[in-house]
């Protein structure tokens, strides 16, 4: 929803939020109650942090492939497989954790996530400045909390006696918007903290975190040979990446040292495994390699079917009579009993689809290599066919024509 307005529209609201904050709980809410006393000292320390780790989370670029990066070529002879990674929206290969970020139209090194409350991706150079931002805010406004609860008698109680002063109408109001906004943000932050915490302790990106869940399921399968997430290195070494090494300056606000190209990895780990990783399924119809066809079509003259995805792989473009032999044959392997096509991928569309058609989230570029339209027109319409629609979203085609899929970890 974020994604309808403009990013500076989104920073402002969010600058405006935490000054409305700021003035009307500190000046209008606590400072008649605490004025005399330091207890208000920890929230003003606490905004110069909020504002400049937000400020450095908004203005600091995640960081960008140096032009001509490739990865060694001594580790990908060519006749092997499998291939580094290559973003052909940026014509580049990618670097170990680099993703192509479609709202900023470029690849970003140890992408995170992009983030429209700073207007930003979330990456290599920035995502300490994010950690920083996110822990300041719990914590100035969990004390901020603690104090709005010393105040809530004294400020919502009924006057005992007409000697009593009347009760300010602007502070007992206030104070009530403001209970509820800390309320608000202490969820939804801490939640958000409590994520990005945990996956800094265990080395790895949201994107990461989702490829390794995809990566155990094809192990469980036995897809692919048992594999290592090759970055988590322990706690100290895991957070030491990401808000530096010393830890008595974690909080304080710096800058990265490292180029964000290579990172160190589990001792014994295949050197090749950062520049693929995660690894692919090689049963997976929407991403086999067929290079036989692709040979047969060039040596027919014949318009070829097969191209390579934005990571170098050979991929075999599934057309609309694929797929109805597909169907055909899950039909017959269930016995062609009475039960119709509706229901023959149900079970497995609900176990895969959610994490098997995850591209990055909504982080990668999707893009035709052809001209979808004019490839529809010479395709059967199919939309009549039971089961088909099914079939279609489980392997990201459009129903009763061709659809370019493109998957880019």
């Amino acid at each position: 929803m974020l994604e309808s307005f403009p990013g500076r529209v989104v920073v402002a609201v969010v600058i405006l939020l935490i000054t409305f904050l700021a003035i009307t709980a500190r000046w209008i809410v606590l400072w008649p109650a605490y004025h005399d006393t330091w207890m208000l000292t920890p929230i003003s320390v606490g905004l110069i942090f909020i504002y400049y780790n937000y400020y450095l989370a908004c203005t600091t670029h995640p960081g960008k492939i140096p032009e001509g990066w490739e990865p060694p070529k001594s580790l990908f002879p060519d006749s092997e497989e499998p291939k580094p990674r290559y973003c052909k929206s940026c014509s580049t290969y990618k670097p170990p954790r680099a993703h192509h970020c479609r709202q900023c139209n470029s690849c970003v090194l140890r992408m995170d996530h992009h983030c429209p409350w700073i207007n930003n991706c979330v990456g290599h150079a920035n995502y300490g400045h994010f950690i920083r931002f996110v822990i300041s805010v719990d914590l100035t406004c969990g004390y901020a909390f603690l104090l709005f609860l010393q105040q809530l008698h004294p400020i919502t109680a009924p006057r005992r006696s007409i000697m009593e002063p009347e009760k300010s109408v602007l502070r007992q109001v206030m104070f009530g918007i403001d209970l509820l906004l800390l309320i608000i943000v202490l969820l939804s932050v801490g939640l958000l903290s409590i994520f990005h915490i945990n996956s800094v302790i265990k080395g790895q990106t949201t994107i990461e975190s989702s490829e390794r869940s995809r990566v155990k399921k094809l192990v469980k399968r036995r897809s692919i040979e048992p594999v290592e997430f090759p970055y988590s290195l322990g706690i100290y070494s895991n957070v030491s990446q990401v808000l530096g090494k010393n830890p008595l300056l974690w909080f304080w606000p710096q800058s990265i040292t490292t180029d964000g190209l290579s990172f160190p990895v589990v001792q014994g780990t295949d050197p090749k495994l950062p520049f693929y990783w995660p690894p692919r399924d090689p049963n997976d119809p929407k991403l086999k390699i067929f290079s036989e066809d692709a040979e047969m079509g060039a040596q027919s003259g014949a318009p070829s079917l097969i191209r390579r995805d934005s990571e170098g792989y050979l991929v075999r473009e599934i057309t609309a009579m694929d797929r109805w032999s597909m169907l055909e044959s899950q039909f017959e392997d269930s016995g062609g009993n009475d039960q119709t096509y509706d229901g023959i991928y149900q079970a497995q569309v609900n176990e895969d689809f959610r994490e098997d058609d995850y591209c990055d989230g909504e982080y990668d570029e999707m893009e035709d290599y052809e001209d979808e339209a004019a490839m529809n027109k010479e395709m059967p319409d199919m939309t009549d066919v039971p089961g088909v629609d099914e079939l279609n979203d489980e392997f990201g085609y459009d129903s009763g024509g061709y659809s370019d899929y493109e998957e880019d970890y």
